[in-house]
C-alpha cells in the first residue's frame, strides 16, 4: 500500500477531509512504435551492474491526453502535484495472451550510489554530463522507472514558471544553501497574499508534504530518521489535530521512514521546491531571509547540478507481478500533453500485445508493439527462388535467403574484427546429394554470389566460405556497420556445385539443402586463425531449414510462368511474367525461334510497326540484372525480339537471335558465338506479356464465377515437344438472372419480363460506358419500353424522342426505348459493393409473322467489352456478347377443349372428362390434407390434367415454378402463401410446398391461378374442377 493510501485511510477514519476530490474524466490514447522482437530477449535499461543481461532498450510507450484530467481542489498547489484529497492517478498495464514477460531482474533494486539515467534520442554521450541530467527522460532507483523532465521530450508539456520575465517550461528546483537545507516558511504571491504557509496547511496539503519528505529519502534528502519525525510532527502539530490522531499519523509516517532509510548513512538534508503558477512568489526561508522565486529559478544553466538534487517525480512503473506493472501520474496530465512510459520485459512467443486497463480516466486499450509474431531466433533462413540443374550438374542452384530478425543481427566486433568464426552468424550448408559437392574452397570471399536486401548495404558486409568439405560448406556473414537500424537480408545465389566424378550423374527428382545455425567451439587455434576446419564447429540449435534449393530436370531449355494473371473477361489487360532459361550453356539454339499461341486468351498488342511499335513495343525484357524494351531493338534494328502476329491476336513469336543481335550492336556482349558471354544472358531472360480476354464465342462462360484456364502453347525446335504452360483463368464480371417470357403472335404492348444484372465485384462496369440490351433479331422483336432500376450505381437511359432518362442509385423509372433495344450509359460506378440494373417489366411488339419458338437476349456494349465500340442494336457486328439463351418463348400451345377433372383425396385417385368420355388419370404426386385440414394437390398434376404442356411447367433451383397459360405467367414459390399471377398477387391459407421433389398448393387457390372453378365435397373428399372452354 503506498504511503499516501496509508495516510488517507487514517485521515478518512477520523473524518477528517479538506475538500472533495473533482474529477475531469480523460480520453487518452496510448501507443507504440511497432518493432522486431526475439524470443528470451530482454528489453530494458542498463547500468553497470546488469547492462550485459539486456538486449535492447525498453519499449516506449506514447500516451497522450485529448481531454483535460486533474485531481483536487483547484487551489493552489505547492510542489507540482494538484491539490488532492486522496489519490493519485493509477492504472495498470498487463502483457495480453503472455507475449511477453515483465521480468523481476528488469525492475531489481540498485545500489543507491548508482542512478541510471536515460536520456532524449540523439543525446550525445560526449555531451557535459550537466547538460545530459537536464534532457534526461526517466531514472531507474531501487527496481522502479521514474520519470523525471526531459528537455527535448517537447510533446510532454510541464506547468509553466516565470522566470526573469519569460514563461519557461519545466521542473525547477533549488540548490541547498547551507548544510541544514532550506525549509520553506511560506509563499507569498505577487500581490502580497500568502499562499502557503506552514502554520496553517491544509489536510492535502499536509499528505502532500509528508510524502514529498518520505520521497526525499530516494535522493538522499535527509539527516537522520529523527529529524524527519521531528520535523514531521511539527508540521502535524502546528494543522492541530489532536494527539490521538496525531500519534497515529506520525506512526505511519515512522514505519514509512523506518522502511525506507534503512542502511542509508551519511545522507544530508536538501529541500526543493517546484511553484506551479505563472506569477512570481516570495519564499520565506527557515533562517528568516525572504526572496523571489525567480531569485533562484534563473534557468538550467545558472543551476549547479549535484548528485544530491532532489527531483521530482512525474510517474513511476512499477513491477508488480510477471503479467502486470502498475503506473502512477504524480504530475498533472492536462489536455494535449503526452507521455513516454518506458515498459522493460523479456520477449516470449506469440503476437506481443500490451493492454492498458484505464482508470481514472485513462482510456482501456489494446496496445499492438509489432505488426510481426516474435521471433524464434535472432536471424531465419528462407528459400528465395528455386534453380534447375540438368542430370551432369549444369545449370544453377537457386537462392538462399538469411533474414535478420532485428537490425544487427549479423553484426561483428567492431573492435577487433578477427577470426572469421568469432564475429558475425556462421551457417552450415549440406547438400543433400553424395554425387554434388560445393566448387568453392576454404576462405573464398563469396560477394560474387550475394545481394543484399532491406537495412544492409555496401561493402559492410562480408560473406565468406571459412569451411569447405566436399558436399558440406559454413559460411559466416559479418556486418561490420554499427549504426544500422533496420532489418535486413543476405541473397545468395547460383552457388557453384560440381560433380564428385565425372562419370557419375544425377537423378531426375529434387536436389534439397539442409542448413543449420552453427557456432564455434573453444579450441586451440590462434586468436587470428582465418579458417576453420567443419569439425571446429557446433550446432547452436537456433536456426535452421531444409528445403528443395533446384529441381533436376533432363530439359535444357526451360520456359517458366513466374506471376499468373486472373482477367474479368472483356476487361483490363493484365501482366503474365515468364522466364526464358537456357540452363545448359550452349544448350540453346538461338536461330530457332518460339512460336507462342494462347487459348481462352489474347496478347494485347497491335501490328503497328516503326518507332512507335504499337504497344508490342512496350515490352520489357531483363536478363543479367539489365532491362531494355521491344521497341529499342526494334529502332536500332527493324526487328522484334517479340513479333504480334495480328492485331491483338492470340499469337506471338520470340526471336532470340534479335535480342543477341541488338547486345552485340550495343556492346553488351563482345561476340554472338561466345557461348559463356551468350549464356550469362540466357541463363535467365525474364519478359512481361499483356493478356486480355474477349467476351465472346472466343470465351463462352455461361454463368458468371464460371471460370477458364488460360494455356499458353510454345513450339520450338529448342524442344521436343510442345510446351504447355497455365497462365491464368479467366471469368465473367457479371450475373445474369431472369424468368423466361412467353409472348403471343400479333399482339402489341406486351409487358413481361423479370431480368437482374449484376455485377461480381464493385467498379466491373466503368463510369461512362455503355450496355446494350437485345433480343436476338432486334428487327423482328423490338423492345419499346421499360421499367428499370439501379443499386449501388447512377445510370442513363435512353429515351424514345431523343436524350435519356437519369435512373440514380436506389431509385426506378420507367421510361419508352429509342430504339429497338435497352441502352444504358454509366453515370457514376459502383463503390464498395457490386452494382446491380434490375429490369421489372419489358414491353415488346411481336408482329403475327414471327415465327414460334425460343429467342435469346443479347447484353454487349463497352461496359461489357472494353474493345466493343457498342455498335447499336446488333451485336452481331461486335461478336462480343453475352447470350442468354431462351429468354422468351413466343407462340400459344394451349388447348381450350371443355375438361373436368376429379381428384379423391381419400383413394389417391383422379378421372378426366372430355367431349371424348372419361379415363383415369395417372397421379404423378399423391394428394393429402394438410395439418390445418386444407387439400393439398400436386400442382404439376393439375396443370397437365388441362392440357398445359410439359414445355409451359418450368421447375428453378431455389423452389420456384413458372407455368404458362396462354397468356397467363403464373409462379409459386416453396414456404410462399402467395401465387403471382402476371405479376398480380393471390394469398393462400396454405404456403406452397414441396414433398418428395413434388410441388403441392391449396386445390382452391391454384385452381383459381389456372382459371378453374372447384367443388368441393368435404364428406368424400374429392374435388372436381372445371375449365372455361375457348374456341381455337
Amino acid at each position: 500500500m503506498k504511503l499516501r493510501q496509508k495516510l488517507a485511510m487514517v485521515l478518512a477514519s477520523s473524518m477528517i477531509m479538506a475538500a472533495v476530490p473533482v474529477v475531469t474524466m480523460a480520453d487518452t490514447k496510448t501507443t507504440a512504435n511497432e518493432s522486431y522482437y526475439v524470443a528470451g530477449y530482454t528489453y530494458g535499461y542498463g547500468y553497470t551492474t546488469n547492462s550485459t543481461d539486456l538486449n535492447s532498450d525498453a519499449v516506449i510507450l506514447s500516451m497522450s491526453n485529448d481531454q483535460d484530467l486533474w485531481y483536487g481542489s483547484t487551489n493552489l498547489d505547492v510542489d507540482g502535484f494538484v491539490n488532492e484529497a486522496s489519490q493519485l492517478v493509477e492504472f495498470t498495464i498487463f502483457a495480453e495472451d503472455k507475449s511477453v514477460e515483465f521480468s523481476s531482474s528488469l525492475y531489481r533494486s540498485v545500489d543507491e550510489n548508482a542512478v541510471p539515467a536515460f536520456y532524449a534520442d540523439g543525446v550525445p554521450v560526449y555531451k557535459d554530463e550537466t547538460d545530459r541530467l537536464n534532457e534526461r527522460y526517466f531514472t531507474l532507483q531501487n527496481g522502479v522507472y521514474t520519470g523525471f523532465i526531459a528537455e527535448s521530450d517537447k510533446d510532454y508539456v510541464k506547468d509553466y514558471f516565470n522566470i526573469n520575465g519569460a514563461i519557461q517550461e519545466g521542473t525547477y528546483t533549488f540548490n541547498t544553501i547551507s548544510e541544514v537545507g532550506l525549509k520553506v516558511e511560506t509563499i507569498t504571491d505577487a500581490s502580497g497574499t500568502t499562499v502557503y504557509s506552514r502554520s496553517a496547511v491544509d489536510v492535502d496539503a499536509i499528505i502532500k508534504a509528508i510524502e514529498s519528505i518520505v520521497v526525499d529519502v530516494d535522493t538522499k534528502d535527509i539527516t537522520t530518521s529523527g529529524a524527519i519525525v521531528t520535523d514531521v510532527a511539527t508540521l502535524l502539530a502546528n494543522a492541530d489535530f489532536g494527539d490521538e490522531l496525531l500519534a497515529e499519523l506520525e506512526a505511519v509516517v515512522v514505519e514509512e521512514l523506518n522502511l525506507a532509510i534503512e542502511g542509508v548513512e551519511g545522507v544530508t538534508t536538501e529541500a526543493a521546491l517546484r511553484i506551479n503558477n505563472n506569477g512570481d512568489f516570495t519564499i520565506v526561508l527557515s533562517d528568516g531571509t525572504t526572496v523571489k522565486a525567480s531569485a533562484y529559478a534563473v534557468g538550467y544553466d545558472a543551476v549547479e547540478i549535484k548528485q544530491d538534487l532532489m527531483l521530482f517525480k512525474e510517474f513511476t512503473v512499477e513491477h508488480e507481478t510477471s503479467e502486470r506493472l502498475l503506473v502512477t501520474l504524480n504530475q498533472k496530465f492536462s489536455d494535449g500533453q503526452s507521455l513516454r512510459l518506458p515498459i522493460a520485459f523479456k520477449a516470449l512467443s506469440g503476437s506481443p500485445i500490451l493492454y492498458v486497463k484505464g482508470a481514472y480516466g485513462i482510456t482501456s486499450q489494446y496496445v499492438t508493439l509489432s505488426g510481426l509474431d516474435i521471433f524464434n531466433y535472432e536471424t531465419s533462413i528462407e528459400l528465395g527462388k528455386k534453380g534447375e540443374l540438368s542430370v551432369d550438374a549444369g545449370g544453377a542452384l537457386g537462392t538462399i535467403e538469411f533474414h535478420e530478425s532485428v537490425s544487427g543481427a549479423f553484426r561483428g566486433i567492431y573492435n577487433n574484427p578477427v577470426a572469421s568464426g568469432e564475429a558475425g552468424v556462421n551457417y552450415l550448408i549440406q547438400l543433400k546429394d553424395s554425387k554434388l559437392e560445393w566448387n568453392l574452397s576454404t576462405g573464398q570471399d563469396l560477394s560474387e554470389y550475394v545481394n543484399l536486401r532491406g537495412g544492409l548495404r555496401g561493402n559492410d558486409v562480408t560473406v565468406t566460405a571459412i569451411a569447405v568439405d566436399s558436399e558440406e560448406m559454413i559460411i559466416n556473414i559479418r556486418d561490420n556497420n554499427d549504426q544500422g537500424t533496420l532489418p535486413g537480408y543476405v541473397e545468395l545465389s547460383n552457388l557453384p556445385v560440381k560433380l564428385e566424378d565425372r562419370r557419375t550423374y544425377l537423378e531426375l527428382g529434387e536436389l534439397e539443402v539442409a542448413i543449420t545455425e552453427v557456432e564455434l567451439i573453444d579450441t586451440d587455434a590462434p586468436t587470428a586463425e582465418t579458417t576453420h576446419a567443419i569439425e571446429d564447429f557446433e550446432n547452436a540449435h537456433r536456426a535452421s531449414a531444409r528445403f528443395v534449393l533446384a529441381d533436376i530436370i533432363q530439359e535444357q531449355v526451360l520456359i517458366n510462368v513466374l506471376e499468373t494473371v486472373d482477367l474479368i473477361a472483356g476487361q483490363d489487360a493484365k501482366t503474365a511474367m515468364f522466364e526464358l532459361k537456357q540452363v545448359v550453356e550452349g544448350a540453346l539454339n538461338t536461330a530457332d525461334p518460339f512460336y507462342m499461341s494462347l487459348s481462352n486468351g489474347r496478347f494485347a498488342y497491335d501490328t503497328k510497326y516503326g518507332v512507335s511499335g504499337g504497344e508490342a513495343a512496350d515490352i520489357v525484357i531483363e536478363f543479367d540484372g539489365k532491362k531494355i524494351t521491344n521497341g529499342e531493338v526494334y529502332n536500332a534494328l527493324g526487328k522484334w525480339v517479340f513479333a504480334p502476329q495480328g492485331n491483338y491476336s492470340n499469337e506471338l513469336e520470340l526471336y532470340v537471335d534479335v535480342l543477341i543481335d541488338y547486345l552485340v550492336e550495343t556492346g553488351y556482349i563482345k561476340d554472338a558465338g561466345d557461348k559463356e558471354e551468350v549464356h550469362e544472358v540466357l541463363n535467365g531472360v525474364e519478359f512481361g506479356l499483356k493478356i486480355y480476354s474477349r467476351i465472346g464465342t472466343v470465351n463462352d462462360i455461361e454463368v458468371a464465377g464460371q471460370s477458364k484456364d488460360m494455356i499458353l502453347t510454345v513450339d520450338s525446335r529448342n524442344f521436343d515437344e510442345d510446351l504447355e504452360l497455365f497462365v491464368g483463368t479467366v471469368t465473367r464480371g457479371f450475373e445474369v438472372e431472369f424468368v423466361q417470357d412467353r409472348l403471343e403472335l400479333g399482339v402489341k404492348e406486351q409487358f413481361a419480363s423479370q431480368l437482374v444484372i449484376t455485377e461480381t465485384d464493385e467498379e466491373t462496369f466503368r463510369d461512362g460506358r455503355t450496355i446494350f440490351i437485345s433480343i436476338e433479331d432486334a428487327s423482328v422483336i423490338g423492345i419499346k419500353g421499360v421499367t428499370i432500376s439501379a443499386e449501388g450505381m447512377d445510370i442513363e437511359v435512353r429515351k424514345s424522342g431523343g436524350g435519356t432518362t437519369s435512373v440514380s442509385n436506389g431509385s426506378t423509372a420507367t421510361i419508352q426505348t429509342e430504339n429497338d433495344w435497352i441502352e444504358v450509359t454509366i453515370v457514376n460506378e459502383s463503390v464498395n459493393t457490386p452494382g446491380v440494373i434490375s429490369i421489372d417489366a419489358i414491353e415488346y411488339n411481336v408482329p403475327s409473322n414471327v415465327p414460334r419458338g425460343d429467342y435469346d437476349l443479347y447484353i454487349y456494349g463497352s461496359a461489357i467489352d472494353f474493345q466493343d465500340k457498342g455498335v447499336e442494336g446488333n451485336a452481331w457486328n461486335s461478336n462480343r456478347h453475352v447470350e442468354v439463351e431462351h429468354f422468351v418463348k413466343v407462340g400459344n400451345d394451349v388447348f381450350v377443349d371443355q375438361i373436368t377433372s376429379e381428384i379423391d383425396f381419400k383413394n389417391a385417385t383422379a378421372t378426366i372428362t372430355t367431349e371424348h368420355g372419361t379415363r383415369d388419370a395417372e397421379l404423378m404426386a399423391v394428394p393429402f390434407l394438410s395439418e390445418a385440414g386444407r387439400a393439398m394437390v400436386g400442382v404439376r398434376d393439375l396443370a397437365t390434367f388441362f392440357n398445359i404442356i410439359e414445355e409451359n411447367i418450368m421447375f428453378t433451383a431455389g423452389g420456384h415454378v413458372t407455368i404458362w397459360n396462354g397468356a397467363d405467367v403464373i409462379t409459386l414459390s416453396n414456404g410462399s402463401q402467395v401465387i403471382y399471377k402476371n405479376g398480380q398477387p393471390i394469398y393462400m391459407d396454405e404456403a406452397m410446398r414441396i414433398v418428395d421433389d413434388r410441388a403441392f398448393a391449396p386445390v382452391s387457390y391454384i385452381a383459381r391461378a389456372l382459371n378453374l372453378s372447384i367443388q368441393y365435397d368435404d364428406v368424400n373428399k374429392v374435388a372436381t374442377f372445371t375449365n372455361t372452354p375457348v374456341s381455337r
